[in-house]
């Protein structure tokens, strides 16, 4: 963290800025990580004995990597109250495996104000404020068409899947295949990212294998674009707010013991609620 303060010059100007940032490539649970930094940055001005002026801006941006939450059978398989269902390896340019999270969490609202201090007597005191609040919030989440389910937890491939209830008396089971059953289970139990985790290679591969031609494109029957057509897309749901406002607080001391406290406060707030994609997983269109 660091911080600067100049305090007010002869000239009555002042200045403060502060900062900060903290950071974990993996937390406690798989999968998880953090990325966080805050920063102030306040000027004011003192016009007079009576006046003073003051602008700030503040803001916490944050990314994090987020855990999610898996069934009971998942945690029993694995051993770990801690398992993660939310990332996978993933392939990169140099052929080393990096972790990926399919759920992020994308956070940045910066407040600014904008002050006025005035002091019209020994009695009176007003402090108006105009203020607005901006940025974003955005969730990542996997969504897919036209494929199979890529979250490791699904139901179809977990050893259970391959049990039958006989529906007798004593509501026991048969094992449907006792092998793959006992494999399924041996590589739960070992957590072998390849059953357990986010195939993040195997959907870039369905991606890239699905060659698509869309014709009529815009209604135009002589017009077609051919390119590779995502079946398996990361799409972000977000929420950008827009919040302005006006406060204005005032004291009047009328006796020693007797004080009147009054104000006004005027504000809006709009935001914008919306899923957009944030990645197509490596699929480019193109014309033709």
């Amino acid at each position: 963290m660091y911080t600067y303060n100049t305090g007010l010059n002869s000239k009555g100007w002042g200045l403060l800025v502060s900062g900060s940032s903290r950071w974990s490539d993996e937390g406690y649970v798989p999968g998880t990580y953090y990325s966080s930094g805050s920063y102030l940055m306040s000027i004011e001005k003192k016009w007079n004995e009576t006046h003073r002026f003051n602008f700030m801006i503040l803001g916490a941006p944050t990314v994090q990597g987020r855990q999610g939450i898996a069934i009971q059978e998942t945690y029993d398989l694995t051993g770990d109250n801690f398992y993660n269902p939310y990332w996978g390896y993933q392939t990169q340019n140099d052929g080393s495996l990096k972790k990926r999270n399919a759920r992020t969490r994308d956070n940045h609202k910066p407040y600014m104000t904008l002050g006025h201090y005035w002091t019209v007597s020994d009695k009176l005191e007003i402090q108006s404020n105009l203020y607005a609040i901006t940025g974003k919030t955005g969730n990542t989440n996997l969504n897919w068409y036209g494929a199979n389910d890529p979250r490791p937890d699904y139901y179809k491939y977990l050893p259970s899947y391959l049990l039958n209830d006989q529906g007798t008396l004593s509501g026991s089971q048969i094992i449907t295949n006792e092998n793959e059953y006992n494999d399924l289970t041996a590589l739960w139990q070992t957590q072998d990212p390849n059953t357990t985790q986010l195939n993040w290679d195997g959907m870039y591969n369905a991606n890239y294998k699905n060659l698509f031609t869309q014709n009529n494109v815009g209604g135009n029957p002589d017009s077609s674009v051919t390119g590779n057509r995502s079946k398996y897309i990361v799409e972000e749901y977000r929420l950008d707010p827009r919040h302005f406002g006006l406060n204005s607080f005032g004291k009047y001391q009328i006796k020693d013991n007797q004080q009147i406290n009054f104000g006004i406060h005027i504000s809006r707030y709009m935001s914008k609620n919306y899923r957009m994609i944030n990645d197509l997983l490596e699929v480019i269109l193109g014309g033709c």
